[in-house]
This record gives C-alpha cells, sequence and structure tokens, in this order.
C-alpha cells in the first residue's frame, strides 16, 4: 500500500504536466465514486440529520429522494426542502 506521503512526494517531484493531468483524472473519477456510494446509503423515508452552514445549527429531517450524489431532504417540520451531499447526513436511528 503505498502511503500518502509517497503520494505527495510522487506530486511535488513530477515535471510532467501530462502526468499530474492523469493524476488528477484519477483522483475526480475517485471522488465520484465515493460520492455516489455515499448517496446509495440513503433511501426514501430515512431520518437523517445535518448541520447546516447557513444557519449553524443541527437540522434533521426525512429523505424524500436518493441522487446520484446528493440527497433531497424534507426538514422535519416541512418548511424547507434541502438538496444537501450525501457526505454531510448521519442517519437518525
Amino acid at each position: 500500500m503505498v502511503t500518502a506521503k509517497e503520494i505527495r512526494e510522487y506530486i511535488l517531484s513530477t515535471t510532467s504536466m501530462q502526468e499530474l493531468k492523469a493524476f488528477n483524472q484519477l483522483i475526480k473519477i475517485r471522488w465520484n465514486q465515493i460520492q455516489e456510494m455515499e448517496a446509495a446509503a440513503f433511501m426514501p423515508g430515512d431520518k437523517v440529520k445535518w448541520t447546516s452552514a447557513r444557519y449553524a445549527e443541527e437540522k434533521h429531517g426525512v429523505v424524500t429522494k436518493s441522487n446520484r450524489r446528493t440527497v433531497n431532504v424534507k426538514e422535519t417540520d416541512g418548511t424547507i426542502n434541502w438538496k444537501i451531499p450525501a457526505s454531510m447526513l448521519t442517519k437518525e436511528i
């Protein structure tokens, strides 16, 4: 297994733009795969919570739809519908 330190050293020592572009593409592909896996974990009806960046408070809601990378959530009090990256959500028990 390659360590993060080794990857960092490789990137900093690379002088070819072509190599850096290829490395960047691989990171983007993996990033998207992880986003899709996270979103697939949420199903309509799941109760979730998240911290709103806008209001700096914990919010609660119910999943209405799981998209490819985001999740649609209706706030528990029913006032606002949110489209939230799955990585920001936590399932409530």
